[in-house]
C-alpha cells in the first residue's frame, strides 16, 4: 500500500510525524511525505500558479520519504500524486491538525481541502484534527485513525460486511479530542455542526507609520446539535464526518426552478 501524507502545520509538526509512525506499521506500506516547509494554516484549498513550486528538502526515515516544499498544503497533494510519489498512491491522509476541524471552519481548513483533493484524483482520503487550543496526545490521535483506517473498505479491497465504504465523492474528516484515553466513549459518525465566533479585526501603525490590521480572537465555539461534530465531541466521542466538494443547495435549487420568475 503507497500512502500520501500531507499536513498544513509544517514537516515538522508533531501531528504529522505522529500519524507517518503510526502507519508506518503497516506491513509492505510505502508512506510518500509532502508537506509545506513552513506553517500554512487556513489556506484552505488554495493552488499556487504565479510562483514556482521547488522541494527545499528531501529525506528518507523507514518507509516514509519525506518532502518539505513550498506551496500550499494542496500544492503538496498535486506534487505529490503528479511527480514525487512516482506512481498513484493508493489513498491520502492529511494532519494530524493541531486544533479542530469542525463546523464552518472546515471551509478554511487546509487539512480537509487537501484530503478533498482526493476526490479530485479518485483516491481515498482523510484528515485527521486533534482538539484544543494546545493539543499533545497526537499519539493518540493517529492511533483513533488507524482504528478507523481499519474499518474503511478501500476500493481495491474484497467487500466485508464488517467494514463501511465511503463513496469517491466524500472523504472523511476525524476530530479526536484532546482527553486522556480512556475518558474517550468509541465513534461517533457526525454531520458538520455550525460554528459561534468571537473575532475582530484589530487596525495598527508599524513603526514607519503605516497601518496594517490583525486578526484574532477565541477559538470557535459550537452549536451542540444532536448528531453533529461539536455535540460528538462534548460527548468525548471521536468525531467522524463524510465530507463532500458538492456545495450545490437542492431544495433552493428546485424552489428556484419551480419558480416563474421574470428578468
Amino acid at each position: 500500500m503507497h500512502i500520501l501524507i500531507s499536513n498544513d502545520d509544517g514537516i515538522e509538526a508533531p501531528g504529522l510525524r505522529a500519524l507517518v509512525e503510526e502507519f508506518s506499521q503497516l506491513p509492505e506500506v510505502k508512506i510518500t511525505v509532502v508537506a509545506p516547509h513552513l506553517q500554512r494554516s487556513a489556506s484552505s484549498h488554495s493552488l499556487t500558479f504565479h510562483s514556482p513550486l521547488r522541494v527545499y528538502k528531501e529525506w528518507q526515515e523507514g518507509p516514509a520519504h519525506y518532502f518539505a516544499a513550498s506551496g500550499t498544503p494542496t500544492d503538496c497533494i498535486m506534487l505529490g500524486v503528479y511527480n514525487l510519489c512516482g506512481e498513484k498512491p493508493d489513498c491520502i491522509l492529511t494532519g494530524i491538525n493541531r486544533g479542530a476541524n469542525m463546523g464552518f471552519d472546515v471551509s478554511y481548513s487546509a487539512t480537509v481541502s487537501s484530503a478533498l483533493e482526493g476526490i479530485v484524483h479518485q483516491i481515498p482520503a482523510m484528515a485527521v484534527s486533534l482538539v484544543g487550543r494546545s493539543p499533545s496526545r497526537y499519539a493518540m490521535a493517529a492511533a483513533w485513525a488507524h482504528r478507523i483506517f481499519a474499518r474503511w473498505r478501500k476500493p481495491w479491497e474484497e467487500r466485508d460486511e464488517s467494514r463501511f465504504e465511503i463513496p469517491s465523492s466524500s472523504i472523511l474528516s476525524v476530530n479526536v479530542p484532546d482527553i486522556d484515553p480512556q475518558e474517550i466513549k468509541g465513534v461517533s459518525f457526525t454531520s458538520q455542526g455550525r460554528s459561534i465566533y468571537h473575532q475582530s479585526v484589530q487596525e495598527m501603525v508599524d513603526p514607519w507609520g503605516g497601518t496594517y490590521y490583525w486578526i484574532h480572537g477565541e477559538l470557535p465555539q459550537g452549536e451542540l446539535t444532536p448528531g453533529s461534530d461539536f455535540q460528538a465531541i462534548a460527548d468525548k466521542y471521536v468525531s467522524v464526518s463524510p465530507l463532500q466538494m458538492q456545495f450545490t443547495d437542492g431544495a433552493t435549487l428546485e424552489y428556484l426552478r419551480a419558480g416563474k420568475w421574470e428578468f
